[in-house]
């Protein structure tokens, strides 16, 4: 499975490549005599596998290339989360049995976007295609649970609870009868840590917007991350090293002509 996925992120880094080595050199970018020099946009991104924010900056090559540098930040689900919930007590919160850790990615990418069709009219469509690829830095924080406590049960079941502790997750001491539902997100902060990784995208980008320097547009496409070991989600499912998603942004921003 690592292996295949090796494969699938290594095309993903040649496509990009492919692309990236054809202009090494700056430039501007002349339409109605107007040069634009630069851009900027931030936005929006949803993931099969999570969802976040993202900001972009970069340089015009020429009037159909831009190369861009991008800061990601997006959660990182597994594929086996189910939420349940307290099955005793309607106001507990929703918690994934068997969950460890909570997982935030950090990437950091540089590519480029090529136009492939330019709007026929004001406001028409312009269609681009993007590739990029970076680095990944997954920030684990483990997961903690409201568990209720009965000190003077003798059955083994809590039931009722008389009051709750927090503690970290553990599949050998926490089940459906004991967990009233998920802590605050504060709970183990202190105990993130951190697993590296390599990413990259491809997509294609269709921008919208009637103003020659604004920027408004979708982009679609497929993108990888690939960890140097198993992101430590799941206790009670296998863990993976390569996470493939499809995504979808929207993307507001502005082209600047120094």
């Amino acid at each position: 499975m690592v292996l295949k996925g090796l494969k699938i992120l290594f095309c993903l880094f040649c496509f990009a490549l492919s692309g990236i080595a054809q202009d090494n050199q700056q430039g501007v970018f002349e339409e109605n005599s107007v040069l634009y020099r630069r851009q900027a946009l931030g936005g929006v991104v949803a993931n099969s596998d999570g969802f976040g924010l993202f900001y972009s900056w970069g340089k015009h090559i020429d009037g159909y290339k831009r190369r861009l540098y991008t800061i990601e930040v997006t959660n990182i689900k597994h594929p086996k989360e189910k939420r349940v919930y307290n099955p005793f007590y309607e106001d507990g919160r929703g918690y994934v049995f068997g969950k460890k850790n909570y997982v935030l990615a950090l990437r950091g990418s540089w590519g480029q976007k090529k136009k492939l069709h330019d709007k026929v009219r004001e406001n028409g469509v312009q269609v681009s295609r993007f590739y990029a690829i970076g680095a990944t830095l997954a920030l684990l924080k483990p997961v903690y649970l409201e568990i209720g406590k009965n000190d003077n049960d003798s059955t083994g079941s809590p039931i009722p609870y008389e009051y709750l502790e927090e503690e970290k997750f553990d599949l050998s001491k926490h089940n459906v009868e004991n967990i009233f539902g998920r802590a605050p997100f504060s709970s183990g902060l202190e105990e993130v840590t951190i697993a590296p990784g390599l990413n990259a995208k491809a997509g294609l980008n269709f921008e919208y917007d009637s103003k020659r320097e604004g920027i408004k547009a979708l982009e679609v496409g497929v993108a990888a991350d690939v960890f140097f070991k198993p992101l430590d989600i799941m206790e009670v499912n296998k863990n993976k090293q390569l996470y493939l998603r499809f995504y979808i942004n929207f993307q507001l921003g502005k082209r600047f002509t120094d």
